[in-house]
């Protein structure tokens, strides 16, 4: 059945999907299939929403984006595949940033690994790098996940096939990429949500803040976790900062840690089938947290060189932190 499923497609079999349940859809720009959920959401409302309250659902993909840009991969989107706005009918990625992509050739949790080739760091241009055939699984543990080096290393870990492949780092892209523009150097204003994405066509990536400085939207990061029983800091303030007082603290315990990574109930007794990675991040040659932290882009800018993310780990969770647009982060998107 999920053969007939296409990620572009979604607006046709999206509201078919009850709360909690998964299915398949293959993104056509390169064949590779992805799990999607409906997941419960929290009131999209700067005002602090009540917990484990499925005030709205969004689809989210369960696995991380696995998109390979340029010339080993797919060479130019358009928006009649792919996340871009009506005005701009193509996106072909910057052919002096993405001719040699970086490439992961090891890895060890818990620990960083330099040797990445190919990366380099940009807060302007876009770049990629490819994750490899990694798998950070939930082991229970939360300081280190189980990484597995391929799928059949994983399976021989005990896991099945689909459990093991929403673990799957996926690729990690600078900002620029992410928001599938040639430079983004002009892109300064703080909250600015980006019109753009690599995602498929129907889905985008998760925003940040959004509104005026007093006056945020908490992002969509936060809205998920809320409403699934994730407690978690709320953030209020666009330059929150994880002691700055700009957040209402609600407690981000083990549990809510566990509850993030993997398959669970919420309190409204709906499966919440997040699996969120903890795939590290890339900065210059070195791959670093890998199997210990999390991280996905935002839409948001902030500065000039500076853009919104999700950070999490066993005791942090940062559903609006900031860092430079030349960081390689995976990407988790979010239908339209």
């Amino acid at each position: 059945m999920w053969n007939r499923k296409t990620m572009q497609n979604v607006s046709e079999w999206g509201d078919t999907i009850d709360i909690g349940e998964e299915t398949t859809a293959i993104d056509t720009r390169d064949g590779k299939t992805y799990s999607v959920a409906r997941l419960c959401m929290s009131a999209a409302s700067h005002t602090l929403p009540e917990l484990n309250t499925c005030d709205r659902t969004m689809l989210w993909m369960t696995q991380n984006l696995d998109l390979a840009l340029g010339p080993s991969g797919v060479e130019t989107l358009t928006n009649a595949d792919s996340d871009l706005s009506v005005s701009v009918s193509s996106w072909t990625p910057d052919a002096t940033t993405t001719q040699r992509p970086a490439v992961i050739t090891k890895h060890a949790a818990g620990t960083q690994e330099s040797g990445v080739v190919g990366w380099t760091n940009s807060n302007s241009k876009p770049y990629w790098a490819e994750g490899g055939d990694y798998y950070v699984y939930t082991s229970g543990n939360t300081d280190t996940d189980t990484i597995y080096n391929g799928m059949t290393a994983c399976i021989g870990g005990g896991h099945t096939e689909e459990d093991c492949r929403h673990y799957h780092v996926g690729n990690y892209y600078n900002w620029s990429a992410a928001v599938a523009s040639n430079d983004t150097s002009s892109i300064h204003d703080d909250l600015t949500v980006m019109p753009d994405s690599i995602c498929p066509k129907g889905w985008r990536l998760p925003n940040g803040l959004t509104g005026t400085n007093g006056n945020e939207i908490i992002t969509e990061f936060n809205q998920l976790g809320l409403a699934n029983g994730i407690t978690a800091k709320i953030t209020t303030k666009h330059d929150q900062a994880a002691d700055s007082g700009q957040h209402i603290d609600t407690g981000w315990t083990t549990n809510g840690f566990n509850k993030f990574r993997s398959t669970s109930t919420n309190a409204k007794g709906h499966e919440a089938p997040l699996y969120f990675v903890r795939s590290g991040y890339l900065a210059s040659t070195t791959l670093y947290s890998y199997g210990t932290s999390g991280y996905l882009w935002s839409s948001t800018s902030q500065y000039a060189t500076i853009a919104y993310y999700l950070g999490f780990s066993s005791d942090v969770f940062g559903p609006a932190y900031q860092n430079a647009r030349l960081i390689g982060y995976p990407v988790r998107c979010v239908a339209r």
